[in-house]
């Protein structure tokens, strides 16, 4: 077993759902505008947005929240009989749950790659007297 930690970076295949999630929200919240599901729609963006932030941050909540809307879009999938439509998110859902991605979403793991990424500024763990 592997007990270094991996501080190289977000692994890419969050980058790349991230970066999705965002231009899918965008593309709602557009979509919106002129739709008879217009608050649905714009909801939608919003929350693929937030749930892109939570990823790319390496939020807990984030791949949580990711896993729940990609399995509401495969009963979505299912329940209209768009079979070819489970493709993405079922891969996307397995990659969730692989050791990789379920590392670099651990505290430790977080804390490191935010902090040589320049996301975030280490804690200063000084005492004052």
């Amino acid at each position: 077993m592997n007990t270094k930690q991996n501080t190289k970076g977000i692994p890419g295949g969050i980058s790349l759902i991230g970066g999705l999630n965002i231009i899918a929200g965008i593309i709602m919240m557009i979509m919106a505008i002129n739709s008879d599901q217009a608050p649905l729609l714009f909801i939608g963006g919003i929350a693929s947005i937030i749930i892109a932030f939570g990823l790319l941050l390496l939020k807990p909540w984030g791949r949580y929240c990711a896993i729940v809307c990609y399995a509401g879009n495969i009963i979505m999938c299912i329940s209209e009989e768009n079979f070819l439509g489970l493709i993405i998110p079922i891969g996307i859902i397995s990659y969730l749950f692989s050791d990789k991605v379920k590392a670099a979403f651990a505290k430790k793991t977080r804390e490191a790659v935010l902090t040589n990424t320049g996301l975030v500024q280490p804690e200063d763990k000084t005492i004052e007297a």
